[in-house]
Protein backbone atom coordinates (compact mmCIF):
# COMPACT_ATOMS: atom_id res chain seq x y z
CA UNK A 1 0.00 0.00 0.00
CA UNK A 2 0.97 3.44 -0.78
CA UNK A 3 2.02 5.49 2.09
CA UNK A 4 -0.46 8.97 1.88
CA UNK A 5 0.74 12.53 1.08
CA UNK A 6 1.66 14.46 4.11
CA UNK A 7 -0.92 17.98 3.66
CA UNK A 8 -3.74 18.79 2.14
CA UNK A 9 -5.64 15.70 3.74
CA UNK A 10 -9.37 17.77 4.23
CA UNK A 11 -9.22 17.37 0.38
CA UNK A 12 -8.20 13.73 0.89
CA UNK A 13 -7.42 11.38 -2.50
CA UNK A 14 -7.93 8.56 -4.75
CA UNK A 15 -11.43 7.11 -5.13
CA UNK A 16 -13.03 9.05 -1.75
CA UNK A 17 -11.19 12.59 -2.75
CA UNK A 18 -13.75 15.50 -2.23
CA UNK A 19 -16.31 15.84 -5.01
CA UNK A 20 -15.85 19.74 -4.07
CA UNK A 21 -12.64 20.30 -4.60
CA UNK A 22 -12.63 21.56 -7.70
CA UNK A 23 -15.92 23.53 -7.45
CA UNK A 24 -13.51 25.16 -4.49
CA UNK A 25 -10.85 26.25 -6.69
CA UNK A 26 -13.17 27.58 -9.11
CA UNK A 27 -15.25 29.71 -6.50
CA UNK A 28 -12.11 30.62 -5.26
CA UNK A 29 -10.26 31.84 -8.80
CA UNK A 30 -14.34 33.80 -8.68
CA UNK A 31 -13.72 35.62 -5.46
CA UNK A 32 -10.63 37.07 -6.39
CA UNK A 33 -11.54 37.81 -9.80
CA UNK A 34 -14.83 39.24 -7.95
CA UNK A 35 -12.54 41.32 -5.26
CA UNK A 36 -10.35 42.94 -8.14
CA UNK A 37 -13.04 44.16 -10.34
CA UNK A 38 -12.12 47.87 -10.34
CA UNK A 39 -8.54 47.38 -8.83
CA UNK A 40 -5.68 46.38 -11.03
CA UNK A 41 -2.28 45.62 -9.13
CA UNK A 42 1.40 46.24 -10.86
CA UNK A 43 4.71 44.92 -9.57
CA UNK A 44 7.28 47.45 -8.03
CA UNK A 45 10.60 47.34 -9.59
CA UNK A 46 13.15 48.34 -7.03
CA UNK A 47 15.97 50.42 -8.25
CA UNK A 48 18.68 48.64 -10.23
CA UNK A 49 15.99 45.64 -10.77
CA UNK A 50 15.54 45.09 -14.29
CA UNK A 51 11.53 44.27 -15.28
CA UNK A 52 12.19 41.39 -17.35
CA UNK A 53 13.73 39.60 -13.38
CA UNK A 54 10.72 41.19 -11.71
CA UNK A 55 8.39 39.46 -14.67
CA UNK A 56 10.29 36.08 -14.02
CA UNK A 57 9.85 36.29 -10.32
CA UNK A 58 6.14 36.77 -10.93
CA UNK A 59 5.47 33.62 -12.88
CA UNK A 60 8.02 31.82 -10.46
CA UNK A 61 5.61 32.36 -7.67
CA UNK A 62 2.33 31.88 -9.54
CA UNK A 63 3.82 28.55 -10.83
CA UNK A 64 4.47 27.39 -7.60
CA UNK A 65 1.31 27.68 -5.34
CA UNK A 66 1.06 25.90 -2.11
CA UNK A 67 -2.24 24.06 -0.92
CA UNK A 68 -3.25 24.64 2.63
CA UNK A 69 -5.96 25.29 4.44
CA UNK A 70 -6.00 28.55 2.12
CA UNK A 71 -4.48 28.68 -0.87
CA UNK A 72 -1.49 30.93 -1.12
CA UNK A 73 1.46 32.15 -2.93
CA UNK A 74 4.39 30.70 -2.32
CA UNK A 75 7.26 33.39 -1.00
CA UNK A 76 5.18 36.26 -1.82
CA UNK A 77 7.84 38.46 -0.47
CA UNK A 78 10.04 38.12 -3.74
CA UNK A 79 7.32 40.50 -5.68
CA UNK A 80 6.12 43.61 -4.51
CA UNK A 81 2.51 44.66 -5.54
CA UNK A 82 0.87 47.90 -5.56
CA UNK A 83 -3.30 48.73 -5.90
CA UNK A 84 -3.94 50.77 -8.86
CA UNK A 85 -7.04 52.73 -9.09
Amino acid sequence: MKPMPVGCLFWSIGLHSCPGKKFAKVEFVAVIAHLFRKHRVKAVVEPGEKKETVKKSIFEVLEAPSLEVTIKMNHPEKVKLVSEE
